[in-house]
């Protein structure tokens, strides 16, 4: 599930957590402006009412990238779906993705279960990331084996 608990904020990074280095010769912008405008806002979640800087957003997409790298096993080319609203988790995950160099294909959460199960099976990710709102979808892709075995589907509490 992608929770606020994916990006904890309360442990903090240690400096390869922090600066994720990118094994191709991809741009990490959002590190970039963390470094050059730390305190400039960098991304507005209206419906959670929060605000984050380029500094802050840069820890979460990082600690993010580091869970999926460390604990899921995720690396260079591995697909990665999200099922989530349209939110700062969502890019959370993209920018995540992109720290790691994972492919990050995101689902539409309008979509039916039969069409995600459909785009789901033909994109094979390794890893399927649902936000709360979507856990039914999400456990159903899963039983229907569309998300491999080493990478299970956990609830947070």
């Amino acid at each position: 599930m992608l929770s606020d608990d994916s990006v904890d904020e309360k442990t903090p990074l240690n400096a390869e957590q922090r600066e994720i280095e990118m094994t191709t010769k991809s741009f990490d912008w959002i590190a970039h402006h963390a470094r050059t405008r730390p305190n400039k806002l960098a991304s507005v979640d209206l419906g959670a009412n929060r605000r984050f800087t380029y500094t802050e957003m840069n820890d979460r997409c990082s600690r993010l990238a580091t869970r999926l790298r460390d604990v899921n096993g995720v690396g260079f080319g591995d697909r990665i779906a999200l099922l989530a609203r349209n939110n700062t988790n969502f890019f959370d995950a993209q920018f995540a993705c992109w720290k790691i160099c994972a492919i990050f294909c995101p689902l539409n959460w309008r979509l039916a279960v039969a069409e995600l199960e459909f785009i789901h099976g033909d994109s094979t990710p390794v890893l399927l990331i649902v936000d709360a709102g979507f856990a039914e979808a999400g456990v159903k892709l899963h039983a229907d084996g569309l998300v491999p075995n080493r990478h299970q589907l956990r609830r947070r509490r």
